[in-house]
């Protein structure tokens, strides 16, 4: 908000002084202000923290708050979920198919639909949330799917060995770990 003018032409400041907030703090919420001015500098507190964060995101955050994300990045997550299901689905019909024709089929119609649709939306939502694309837990993410899918298009093409499978799983373990953990150079 900020100052506006009133009909005198006198210019006047909207916000209250105890939350620098605009005029909907009334009524109840009001009354604890004025009960007690430490709450105000609280809650201003917890405003600050409240703000969509796009530059300089703390690690570990989509670069929003909880509660502040835009329908946006709930749709590209979604997008993201769907992909990467179909990569996990498409990969283990073709690591449990028995004919080549059925491997190949999972592999490049679903298994790698799956990647592409997984890693569209990792860089939408790494540009949706200010991450630059070069922290080292995207990269291991990209490089150990990108091994993941080479294994699944091997096993194709070859028949599913134990290796495969166990390769397969090793680097799935491996992708997960890098975006729970989310390592960053120079930590």
């Amino acid at each position: 908000m900020g100052p506006t003018a009133t009909r005198g032409g006198a210019a006047r400041d909207s916000r209250d002084e105890a939350t620098g907030r605009g005029p909907a703090t009334h009524g109840r919420n009001r009354a604890a202000l004025l009960a007690n001015p430490s709450a105000g500098r609280a809650r201003r507190r917890l405003i600050i923290v409240l703000r969509p964060v796009v530059a300089g995101a703390p690690p570990g955050s989509l670069g929003y708050p909880r509660g502040v994300e835009t329908p946006a990045v709930h749709l590209v997550l979604l997008a993201k979920f769907a992909g990467v299901m179909l990569f996990i689905a498409g990969s283990g019909a073709s690591l449990l198919a028995k004919t080549r024709e059925e491997r190949r089929r999972a592999t490049h119609q679903i298994a790698s639909t799956g990647l592409f649709i997984a890693w569209c939306g990792g860089f939408a939502l790494a540009t949706l949330s200010a991450i630059p694309l070069t922290e080292l837990w995207i990269l291991l993410g990209l490089g150990l799917s990108l091994a993941a899918h080479v294994v699944v298009v091997s096993a194709a093409e070859r028949g599913a060995g134990r290796l495969h499978v166990v390769a397969f799983a090793a680097l799935i373990l491996g992708i997960l770990a890098a975006m729970i953990f989310r390592p960053v150079f120079g930590a």
